[in-house]
């Protein structure tokens, strides 16, 4: 069950007397006391080989590492450049079908069938709030026109999936690698002769 908005106001108001209090920023948020998330495990096995031997099957060490992914899908929202110039800039329609499209957006597309009659029955709106919500996202640069009803979303803002595996494959030229200072190195132990 979902807190009541009115008590984590009241929670939050009680609580803004102590914001110089330093264990008020300690505090926990107080959705995760009703809060629950599927997280999906699997067992990887790494066997290494002693590969100066003839027997190749023989399994020389084996250890094994949790691989722990989230179960329920996502859609990414970016931090864009401008993220509050953004925000501003869409009027109520366009922010609430923006929330649509986020929740909508299959894992991996980069655009999405946005039928008006369908999107109006789905927010309980009128066909006419969906068109002006579209026209907010495509004036904005959320959305632009696909076909009838299709929409090509702009990457940089939402994504649903890989998005570096996404621009490798479509766009590998506007790819901006940035060397890190700190290296990343693995140890991969040699075979011995």
């Amino acid at each position: 069950m979902i807190p009541l908005i009115d008590e984590l106001v009241n929670n939050s108001e009680n609580q803004e007397s102590n914001v110089k209090d330093l264990s008020f920023r300690r505090q926990k948020n107080p959705f995760l006391a009703s809060s629950e998330i599927k997280v999906l495990r699997r067992k990887i096995i790494k066997r290494t080989v002693d590969v100066s031997d003839d027997d190749l099957y023989g399994v020389d060490g084996e250890d094994y590492q949790m691989i722990s992914v989230e179960a329920d899908s996502f859609t990414k929202a970016y931090q864009i450049k401008d993220q509050l110039g953004l925000i501003k800039s869409l009027n109520p329609q366009s922010c609430r079908l923006l929330l649509y499209v986020q929740g909508k957006l299959n894992h991996g597309n980069d655009w999405i069938d946005l039928p008006r009659t369908k999107v109006a029955k789905d927010l309980d709106v009128h066909p006419n709030t969906v068109s002006l919500g579209i026209q907010g996202l495509i004036d904005s640069g959320v959305l632009c026109k696909k076909g009838k009803s299709d929409y090509w979303i702009n990457p940089i803002v939402l994504f649903n999936g890989n998005r570096y595996k996404y621009f490798k494959e479509q766009a590998p030229s506007k790819i901006n690698y940035v060397d890190m200072k700190a290296e990343i190195r693995e140890f991969i132990p040699k075979p011995t002769r």
